[in-house]
């Protein structure tokens, strides 16, 4: 088995119901088995954490430097999944982005204000390594959306490549390029962290959160059209963690407070992006079980299809599964319970 990840965003829920998959995974010792990695937002800075938590730090002339590496499962359950966890309940990077925008030197910077959570990231989670130091294994593909087109952007890395780009701009040679500034622009949410200003030599393009475009991060790894596992993959097995929260029923705000409407129609879009992908995505995996499995936050585990090995473990309540369902979308640091819930 070869087993492809497609991780949404969510925010820090996200990355928290990601890593109770991957501890699955690893409890299972299948961790190893991972080729492919498909991300947005929430999901894409927790993969860049889980690279740089798994670096090891080996000797150079003259100094020492840390090798990025995905980690295999003990290495995970030991080392990786504390560390995410210390770093998403008491290091807030929402807290420390509103901190350097509110420092008089970067106002100007408002109007890409992503590009000043990619230096957030770097200082306090130590996400400092281009993309280049990546291991050639698993792949990555790190999704965003152009401002100008509204197209997939998305940063690739495998064994042959390190590229940036979309098809209709084009691609450029990404082996340089900062993964905090990669993920940034996976999680630049229009409104709160969004846009991100990336320069060319010819041209500055603004670009975008990556769930207003996949925010299942699916495209990389699955064909819609086809209704297969992507060809060119190196996976058999797709995994797709759901953490969107979905959209509640609610009344639009106020005329009088423009930017929360504009929030909320930015959600129904989203939510239909998101069901016409499944509409696809599901049908796939109920006549081809043996090819992946979908898991949704805040869906009750006896209507899910899991795998009978899953059942092993004791699952939340009804009640804590709504609750971790509600958990806002946000970068602030969660609680002990949030998170372990």
């Amino acid at each position: 088995m070869k087993i492809a990840l497609a991780l949404s965003g969510g925010g820090h829920r996200a990355a928290a119901f990601h890593l109770g998959i991957l501890k699955f995974l690893a409890e299972k010792n299948l961790l190893e088995k991972v080729t492919d990695i498909s991300s947005t937002s929430g999901g894409s800075i927790l993969v860049a954490q889980i690279f740089h938590n798994s670096a090891a730090i080996k000797p150079s002339p003259g100094s020492f430097r840390s090798v990025l590496a995905w980690p295999g499962s003990e290495v995970f359950l030991a080392k990786v999944l504390p560390l995410c966890k210390h770093q998403i309940t008491q290091l807030s990077l929402e807290n420390n982005f509103i901190k350097r925008m509110l420092c008089p030197a970067n106002w100007l910077k408002f109007g890409h204000r992503a590009n000043l959570m990619a230096r957030v990231l770097e200082k306090y989670w130590f996400i400092t390594s281009p993309i280049q130091e990546l291991p050639k294994q698993p792949s990555w593909v790190i999704n965003g959306t152009t401002n100008l087109s509204g197209e997939h952007w998305r940063v690739v890395h495998d064994a042959n490549k390190n590229v940036i780009g979309s098809d209709d701009i084009g691609f450029t040679d990404s082996s340089n390029f900062s993964i905090a500034d990669a993920v940034a622009i996976s999680a630049a949410y229009p409104g709160v962290i969004g846009p991100y200003r990336f320069k060319t030599a010819d041209k500055i393009v603004y670009l975008s959160d990556g769930g207003l475009y996949d925010n299942l991060g699916l495209e990389p790894v699955f064909d819609l059209e086809k209704q297969k596992i992507r060809q060119g993959i190196e996976a058999d097995f797709l995994i797709v963690s759901d953490a969107s929260k979905g959209i509640s029923h609610k009344r639009l705000a106020p005329f009088w407070r423009p930017l929360l409407r504009t929030l909320r129609l930015i959600d129904v879009i989203n939510q239909q992006v998101r069901s016409l992908r499944l509409r696809t995505l599901l049908p796939f995996l109920k006549h081809n079980p043996q090819q992946g499995m979908y898991l949704a936050i805040g869906s009750a585990p006896t209507l899910a299809n899991l795998p009978d090995s899953l059942f092993d473990y004791e699952f939340l309540s009804e009640i804590d599964i709504e609750r971790a369902k509600n958990t806002a979308t946000s970068l602030a640091s969660l609680s002990e319970s949030e998170f372990d819930n």
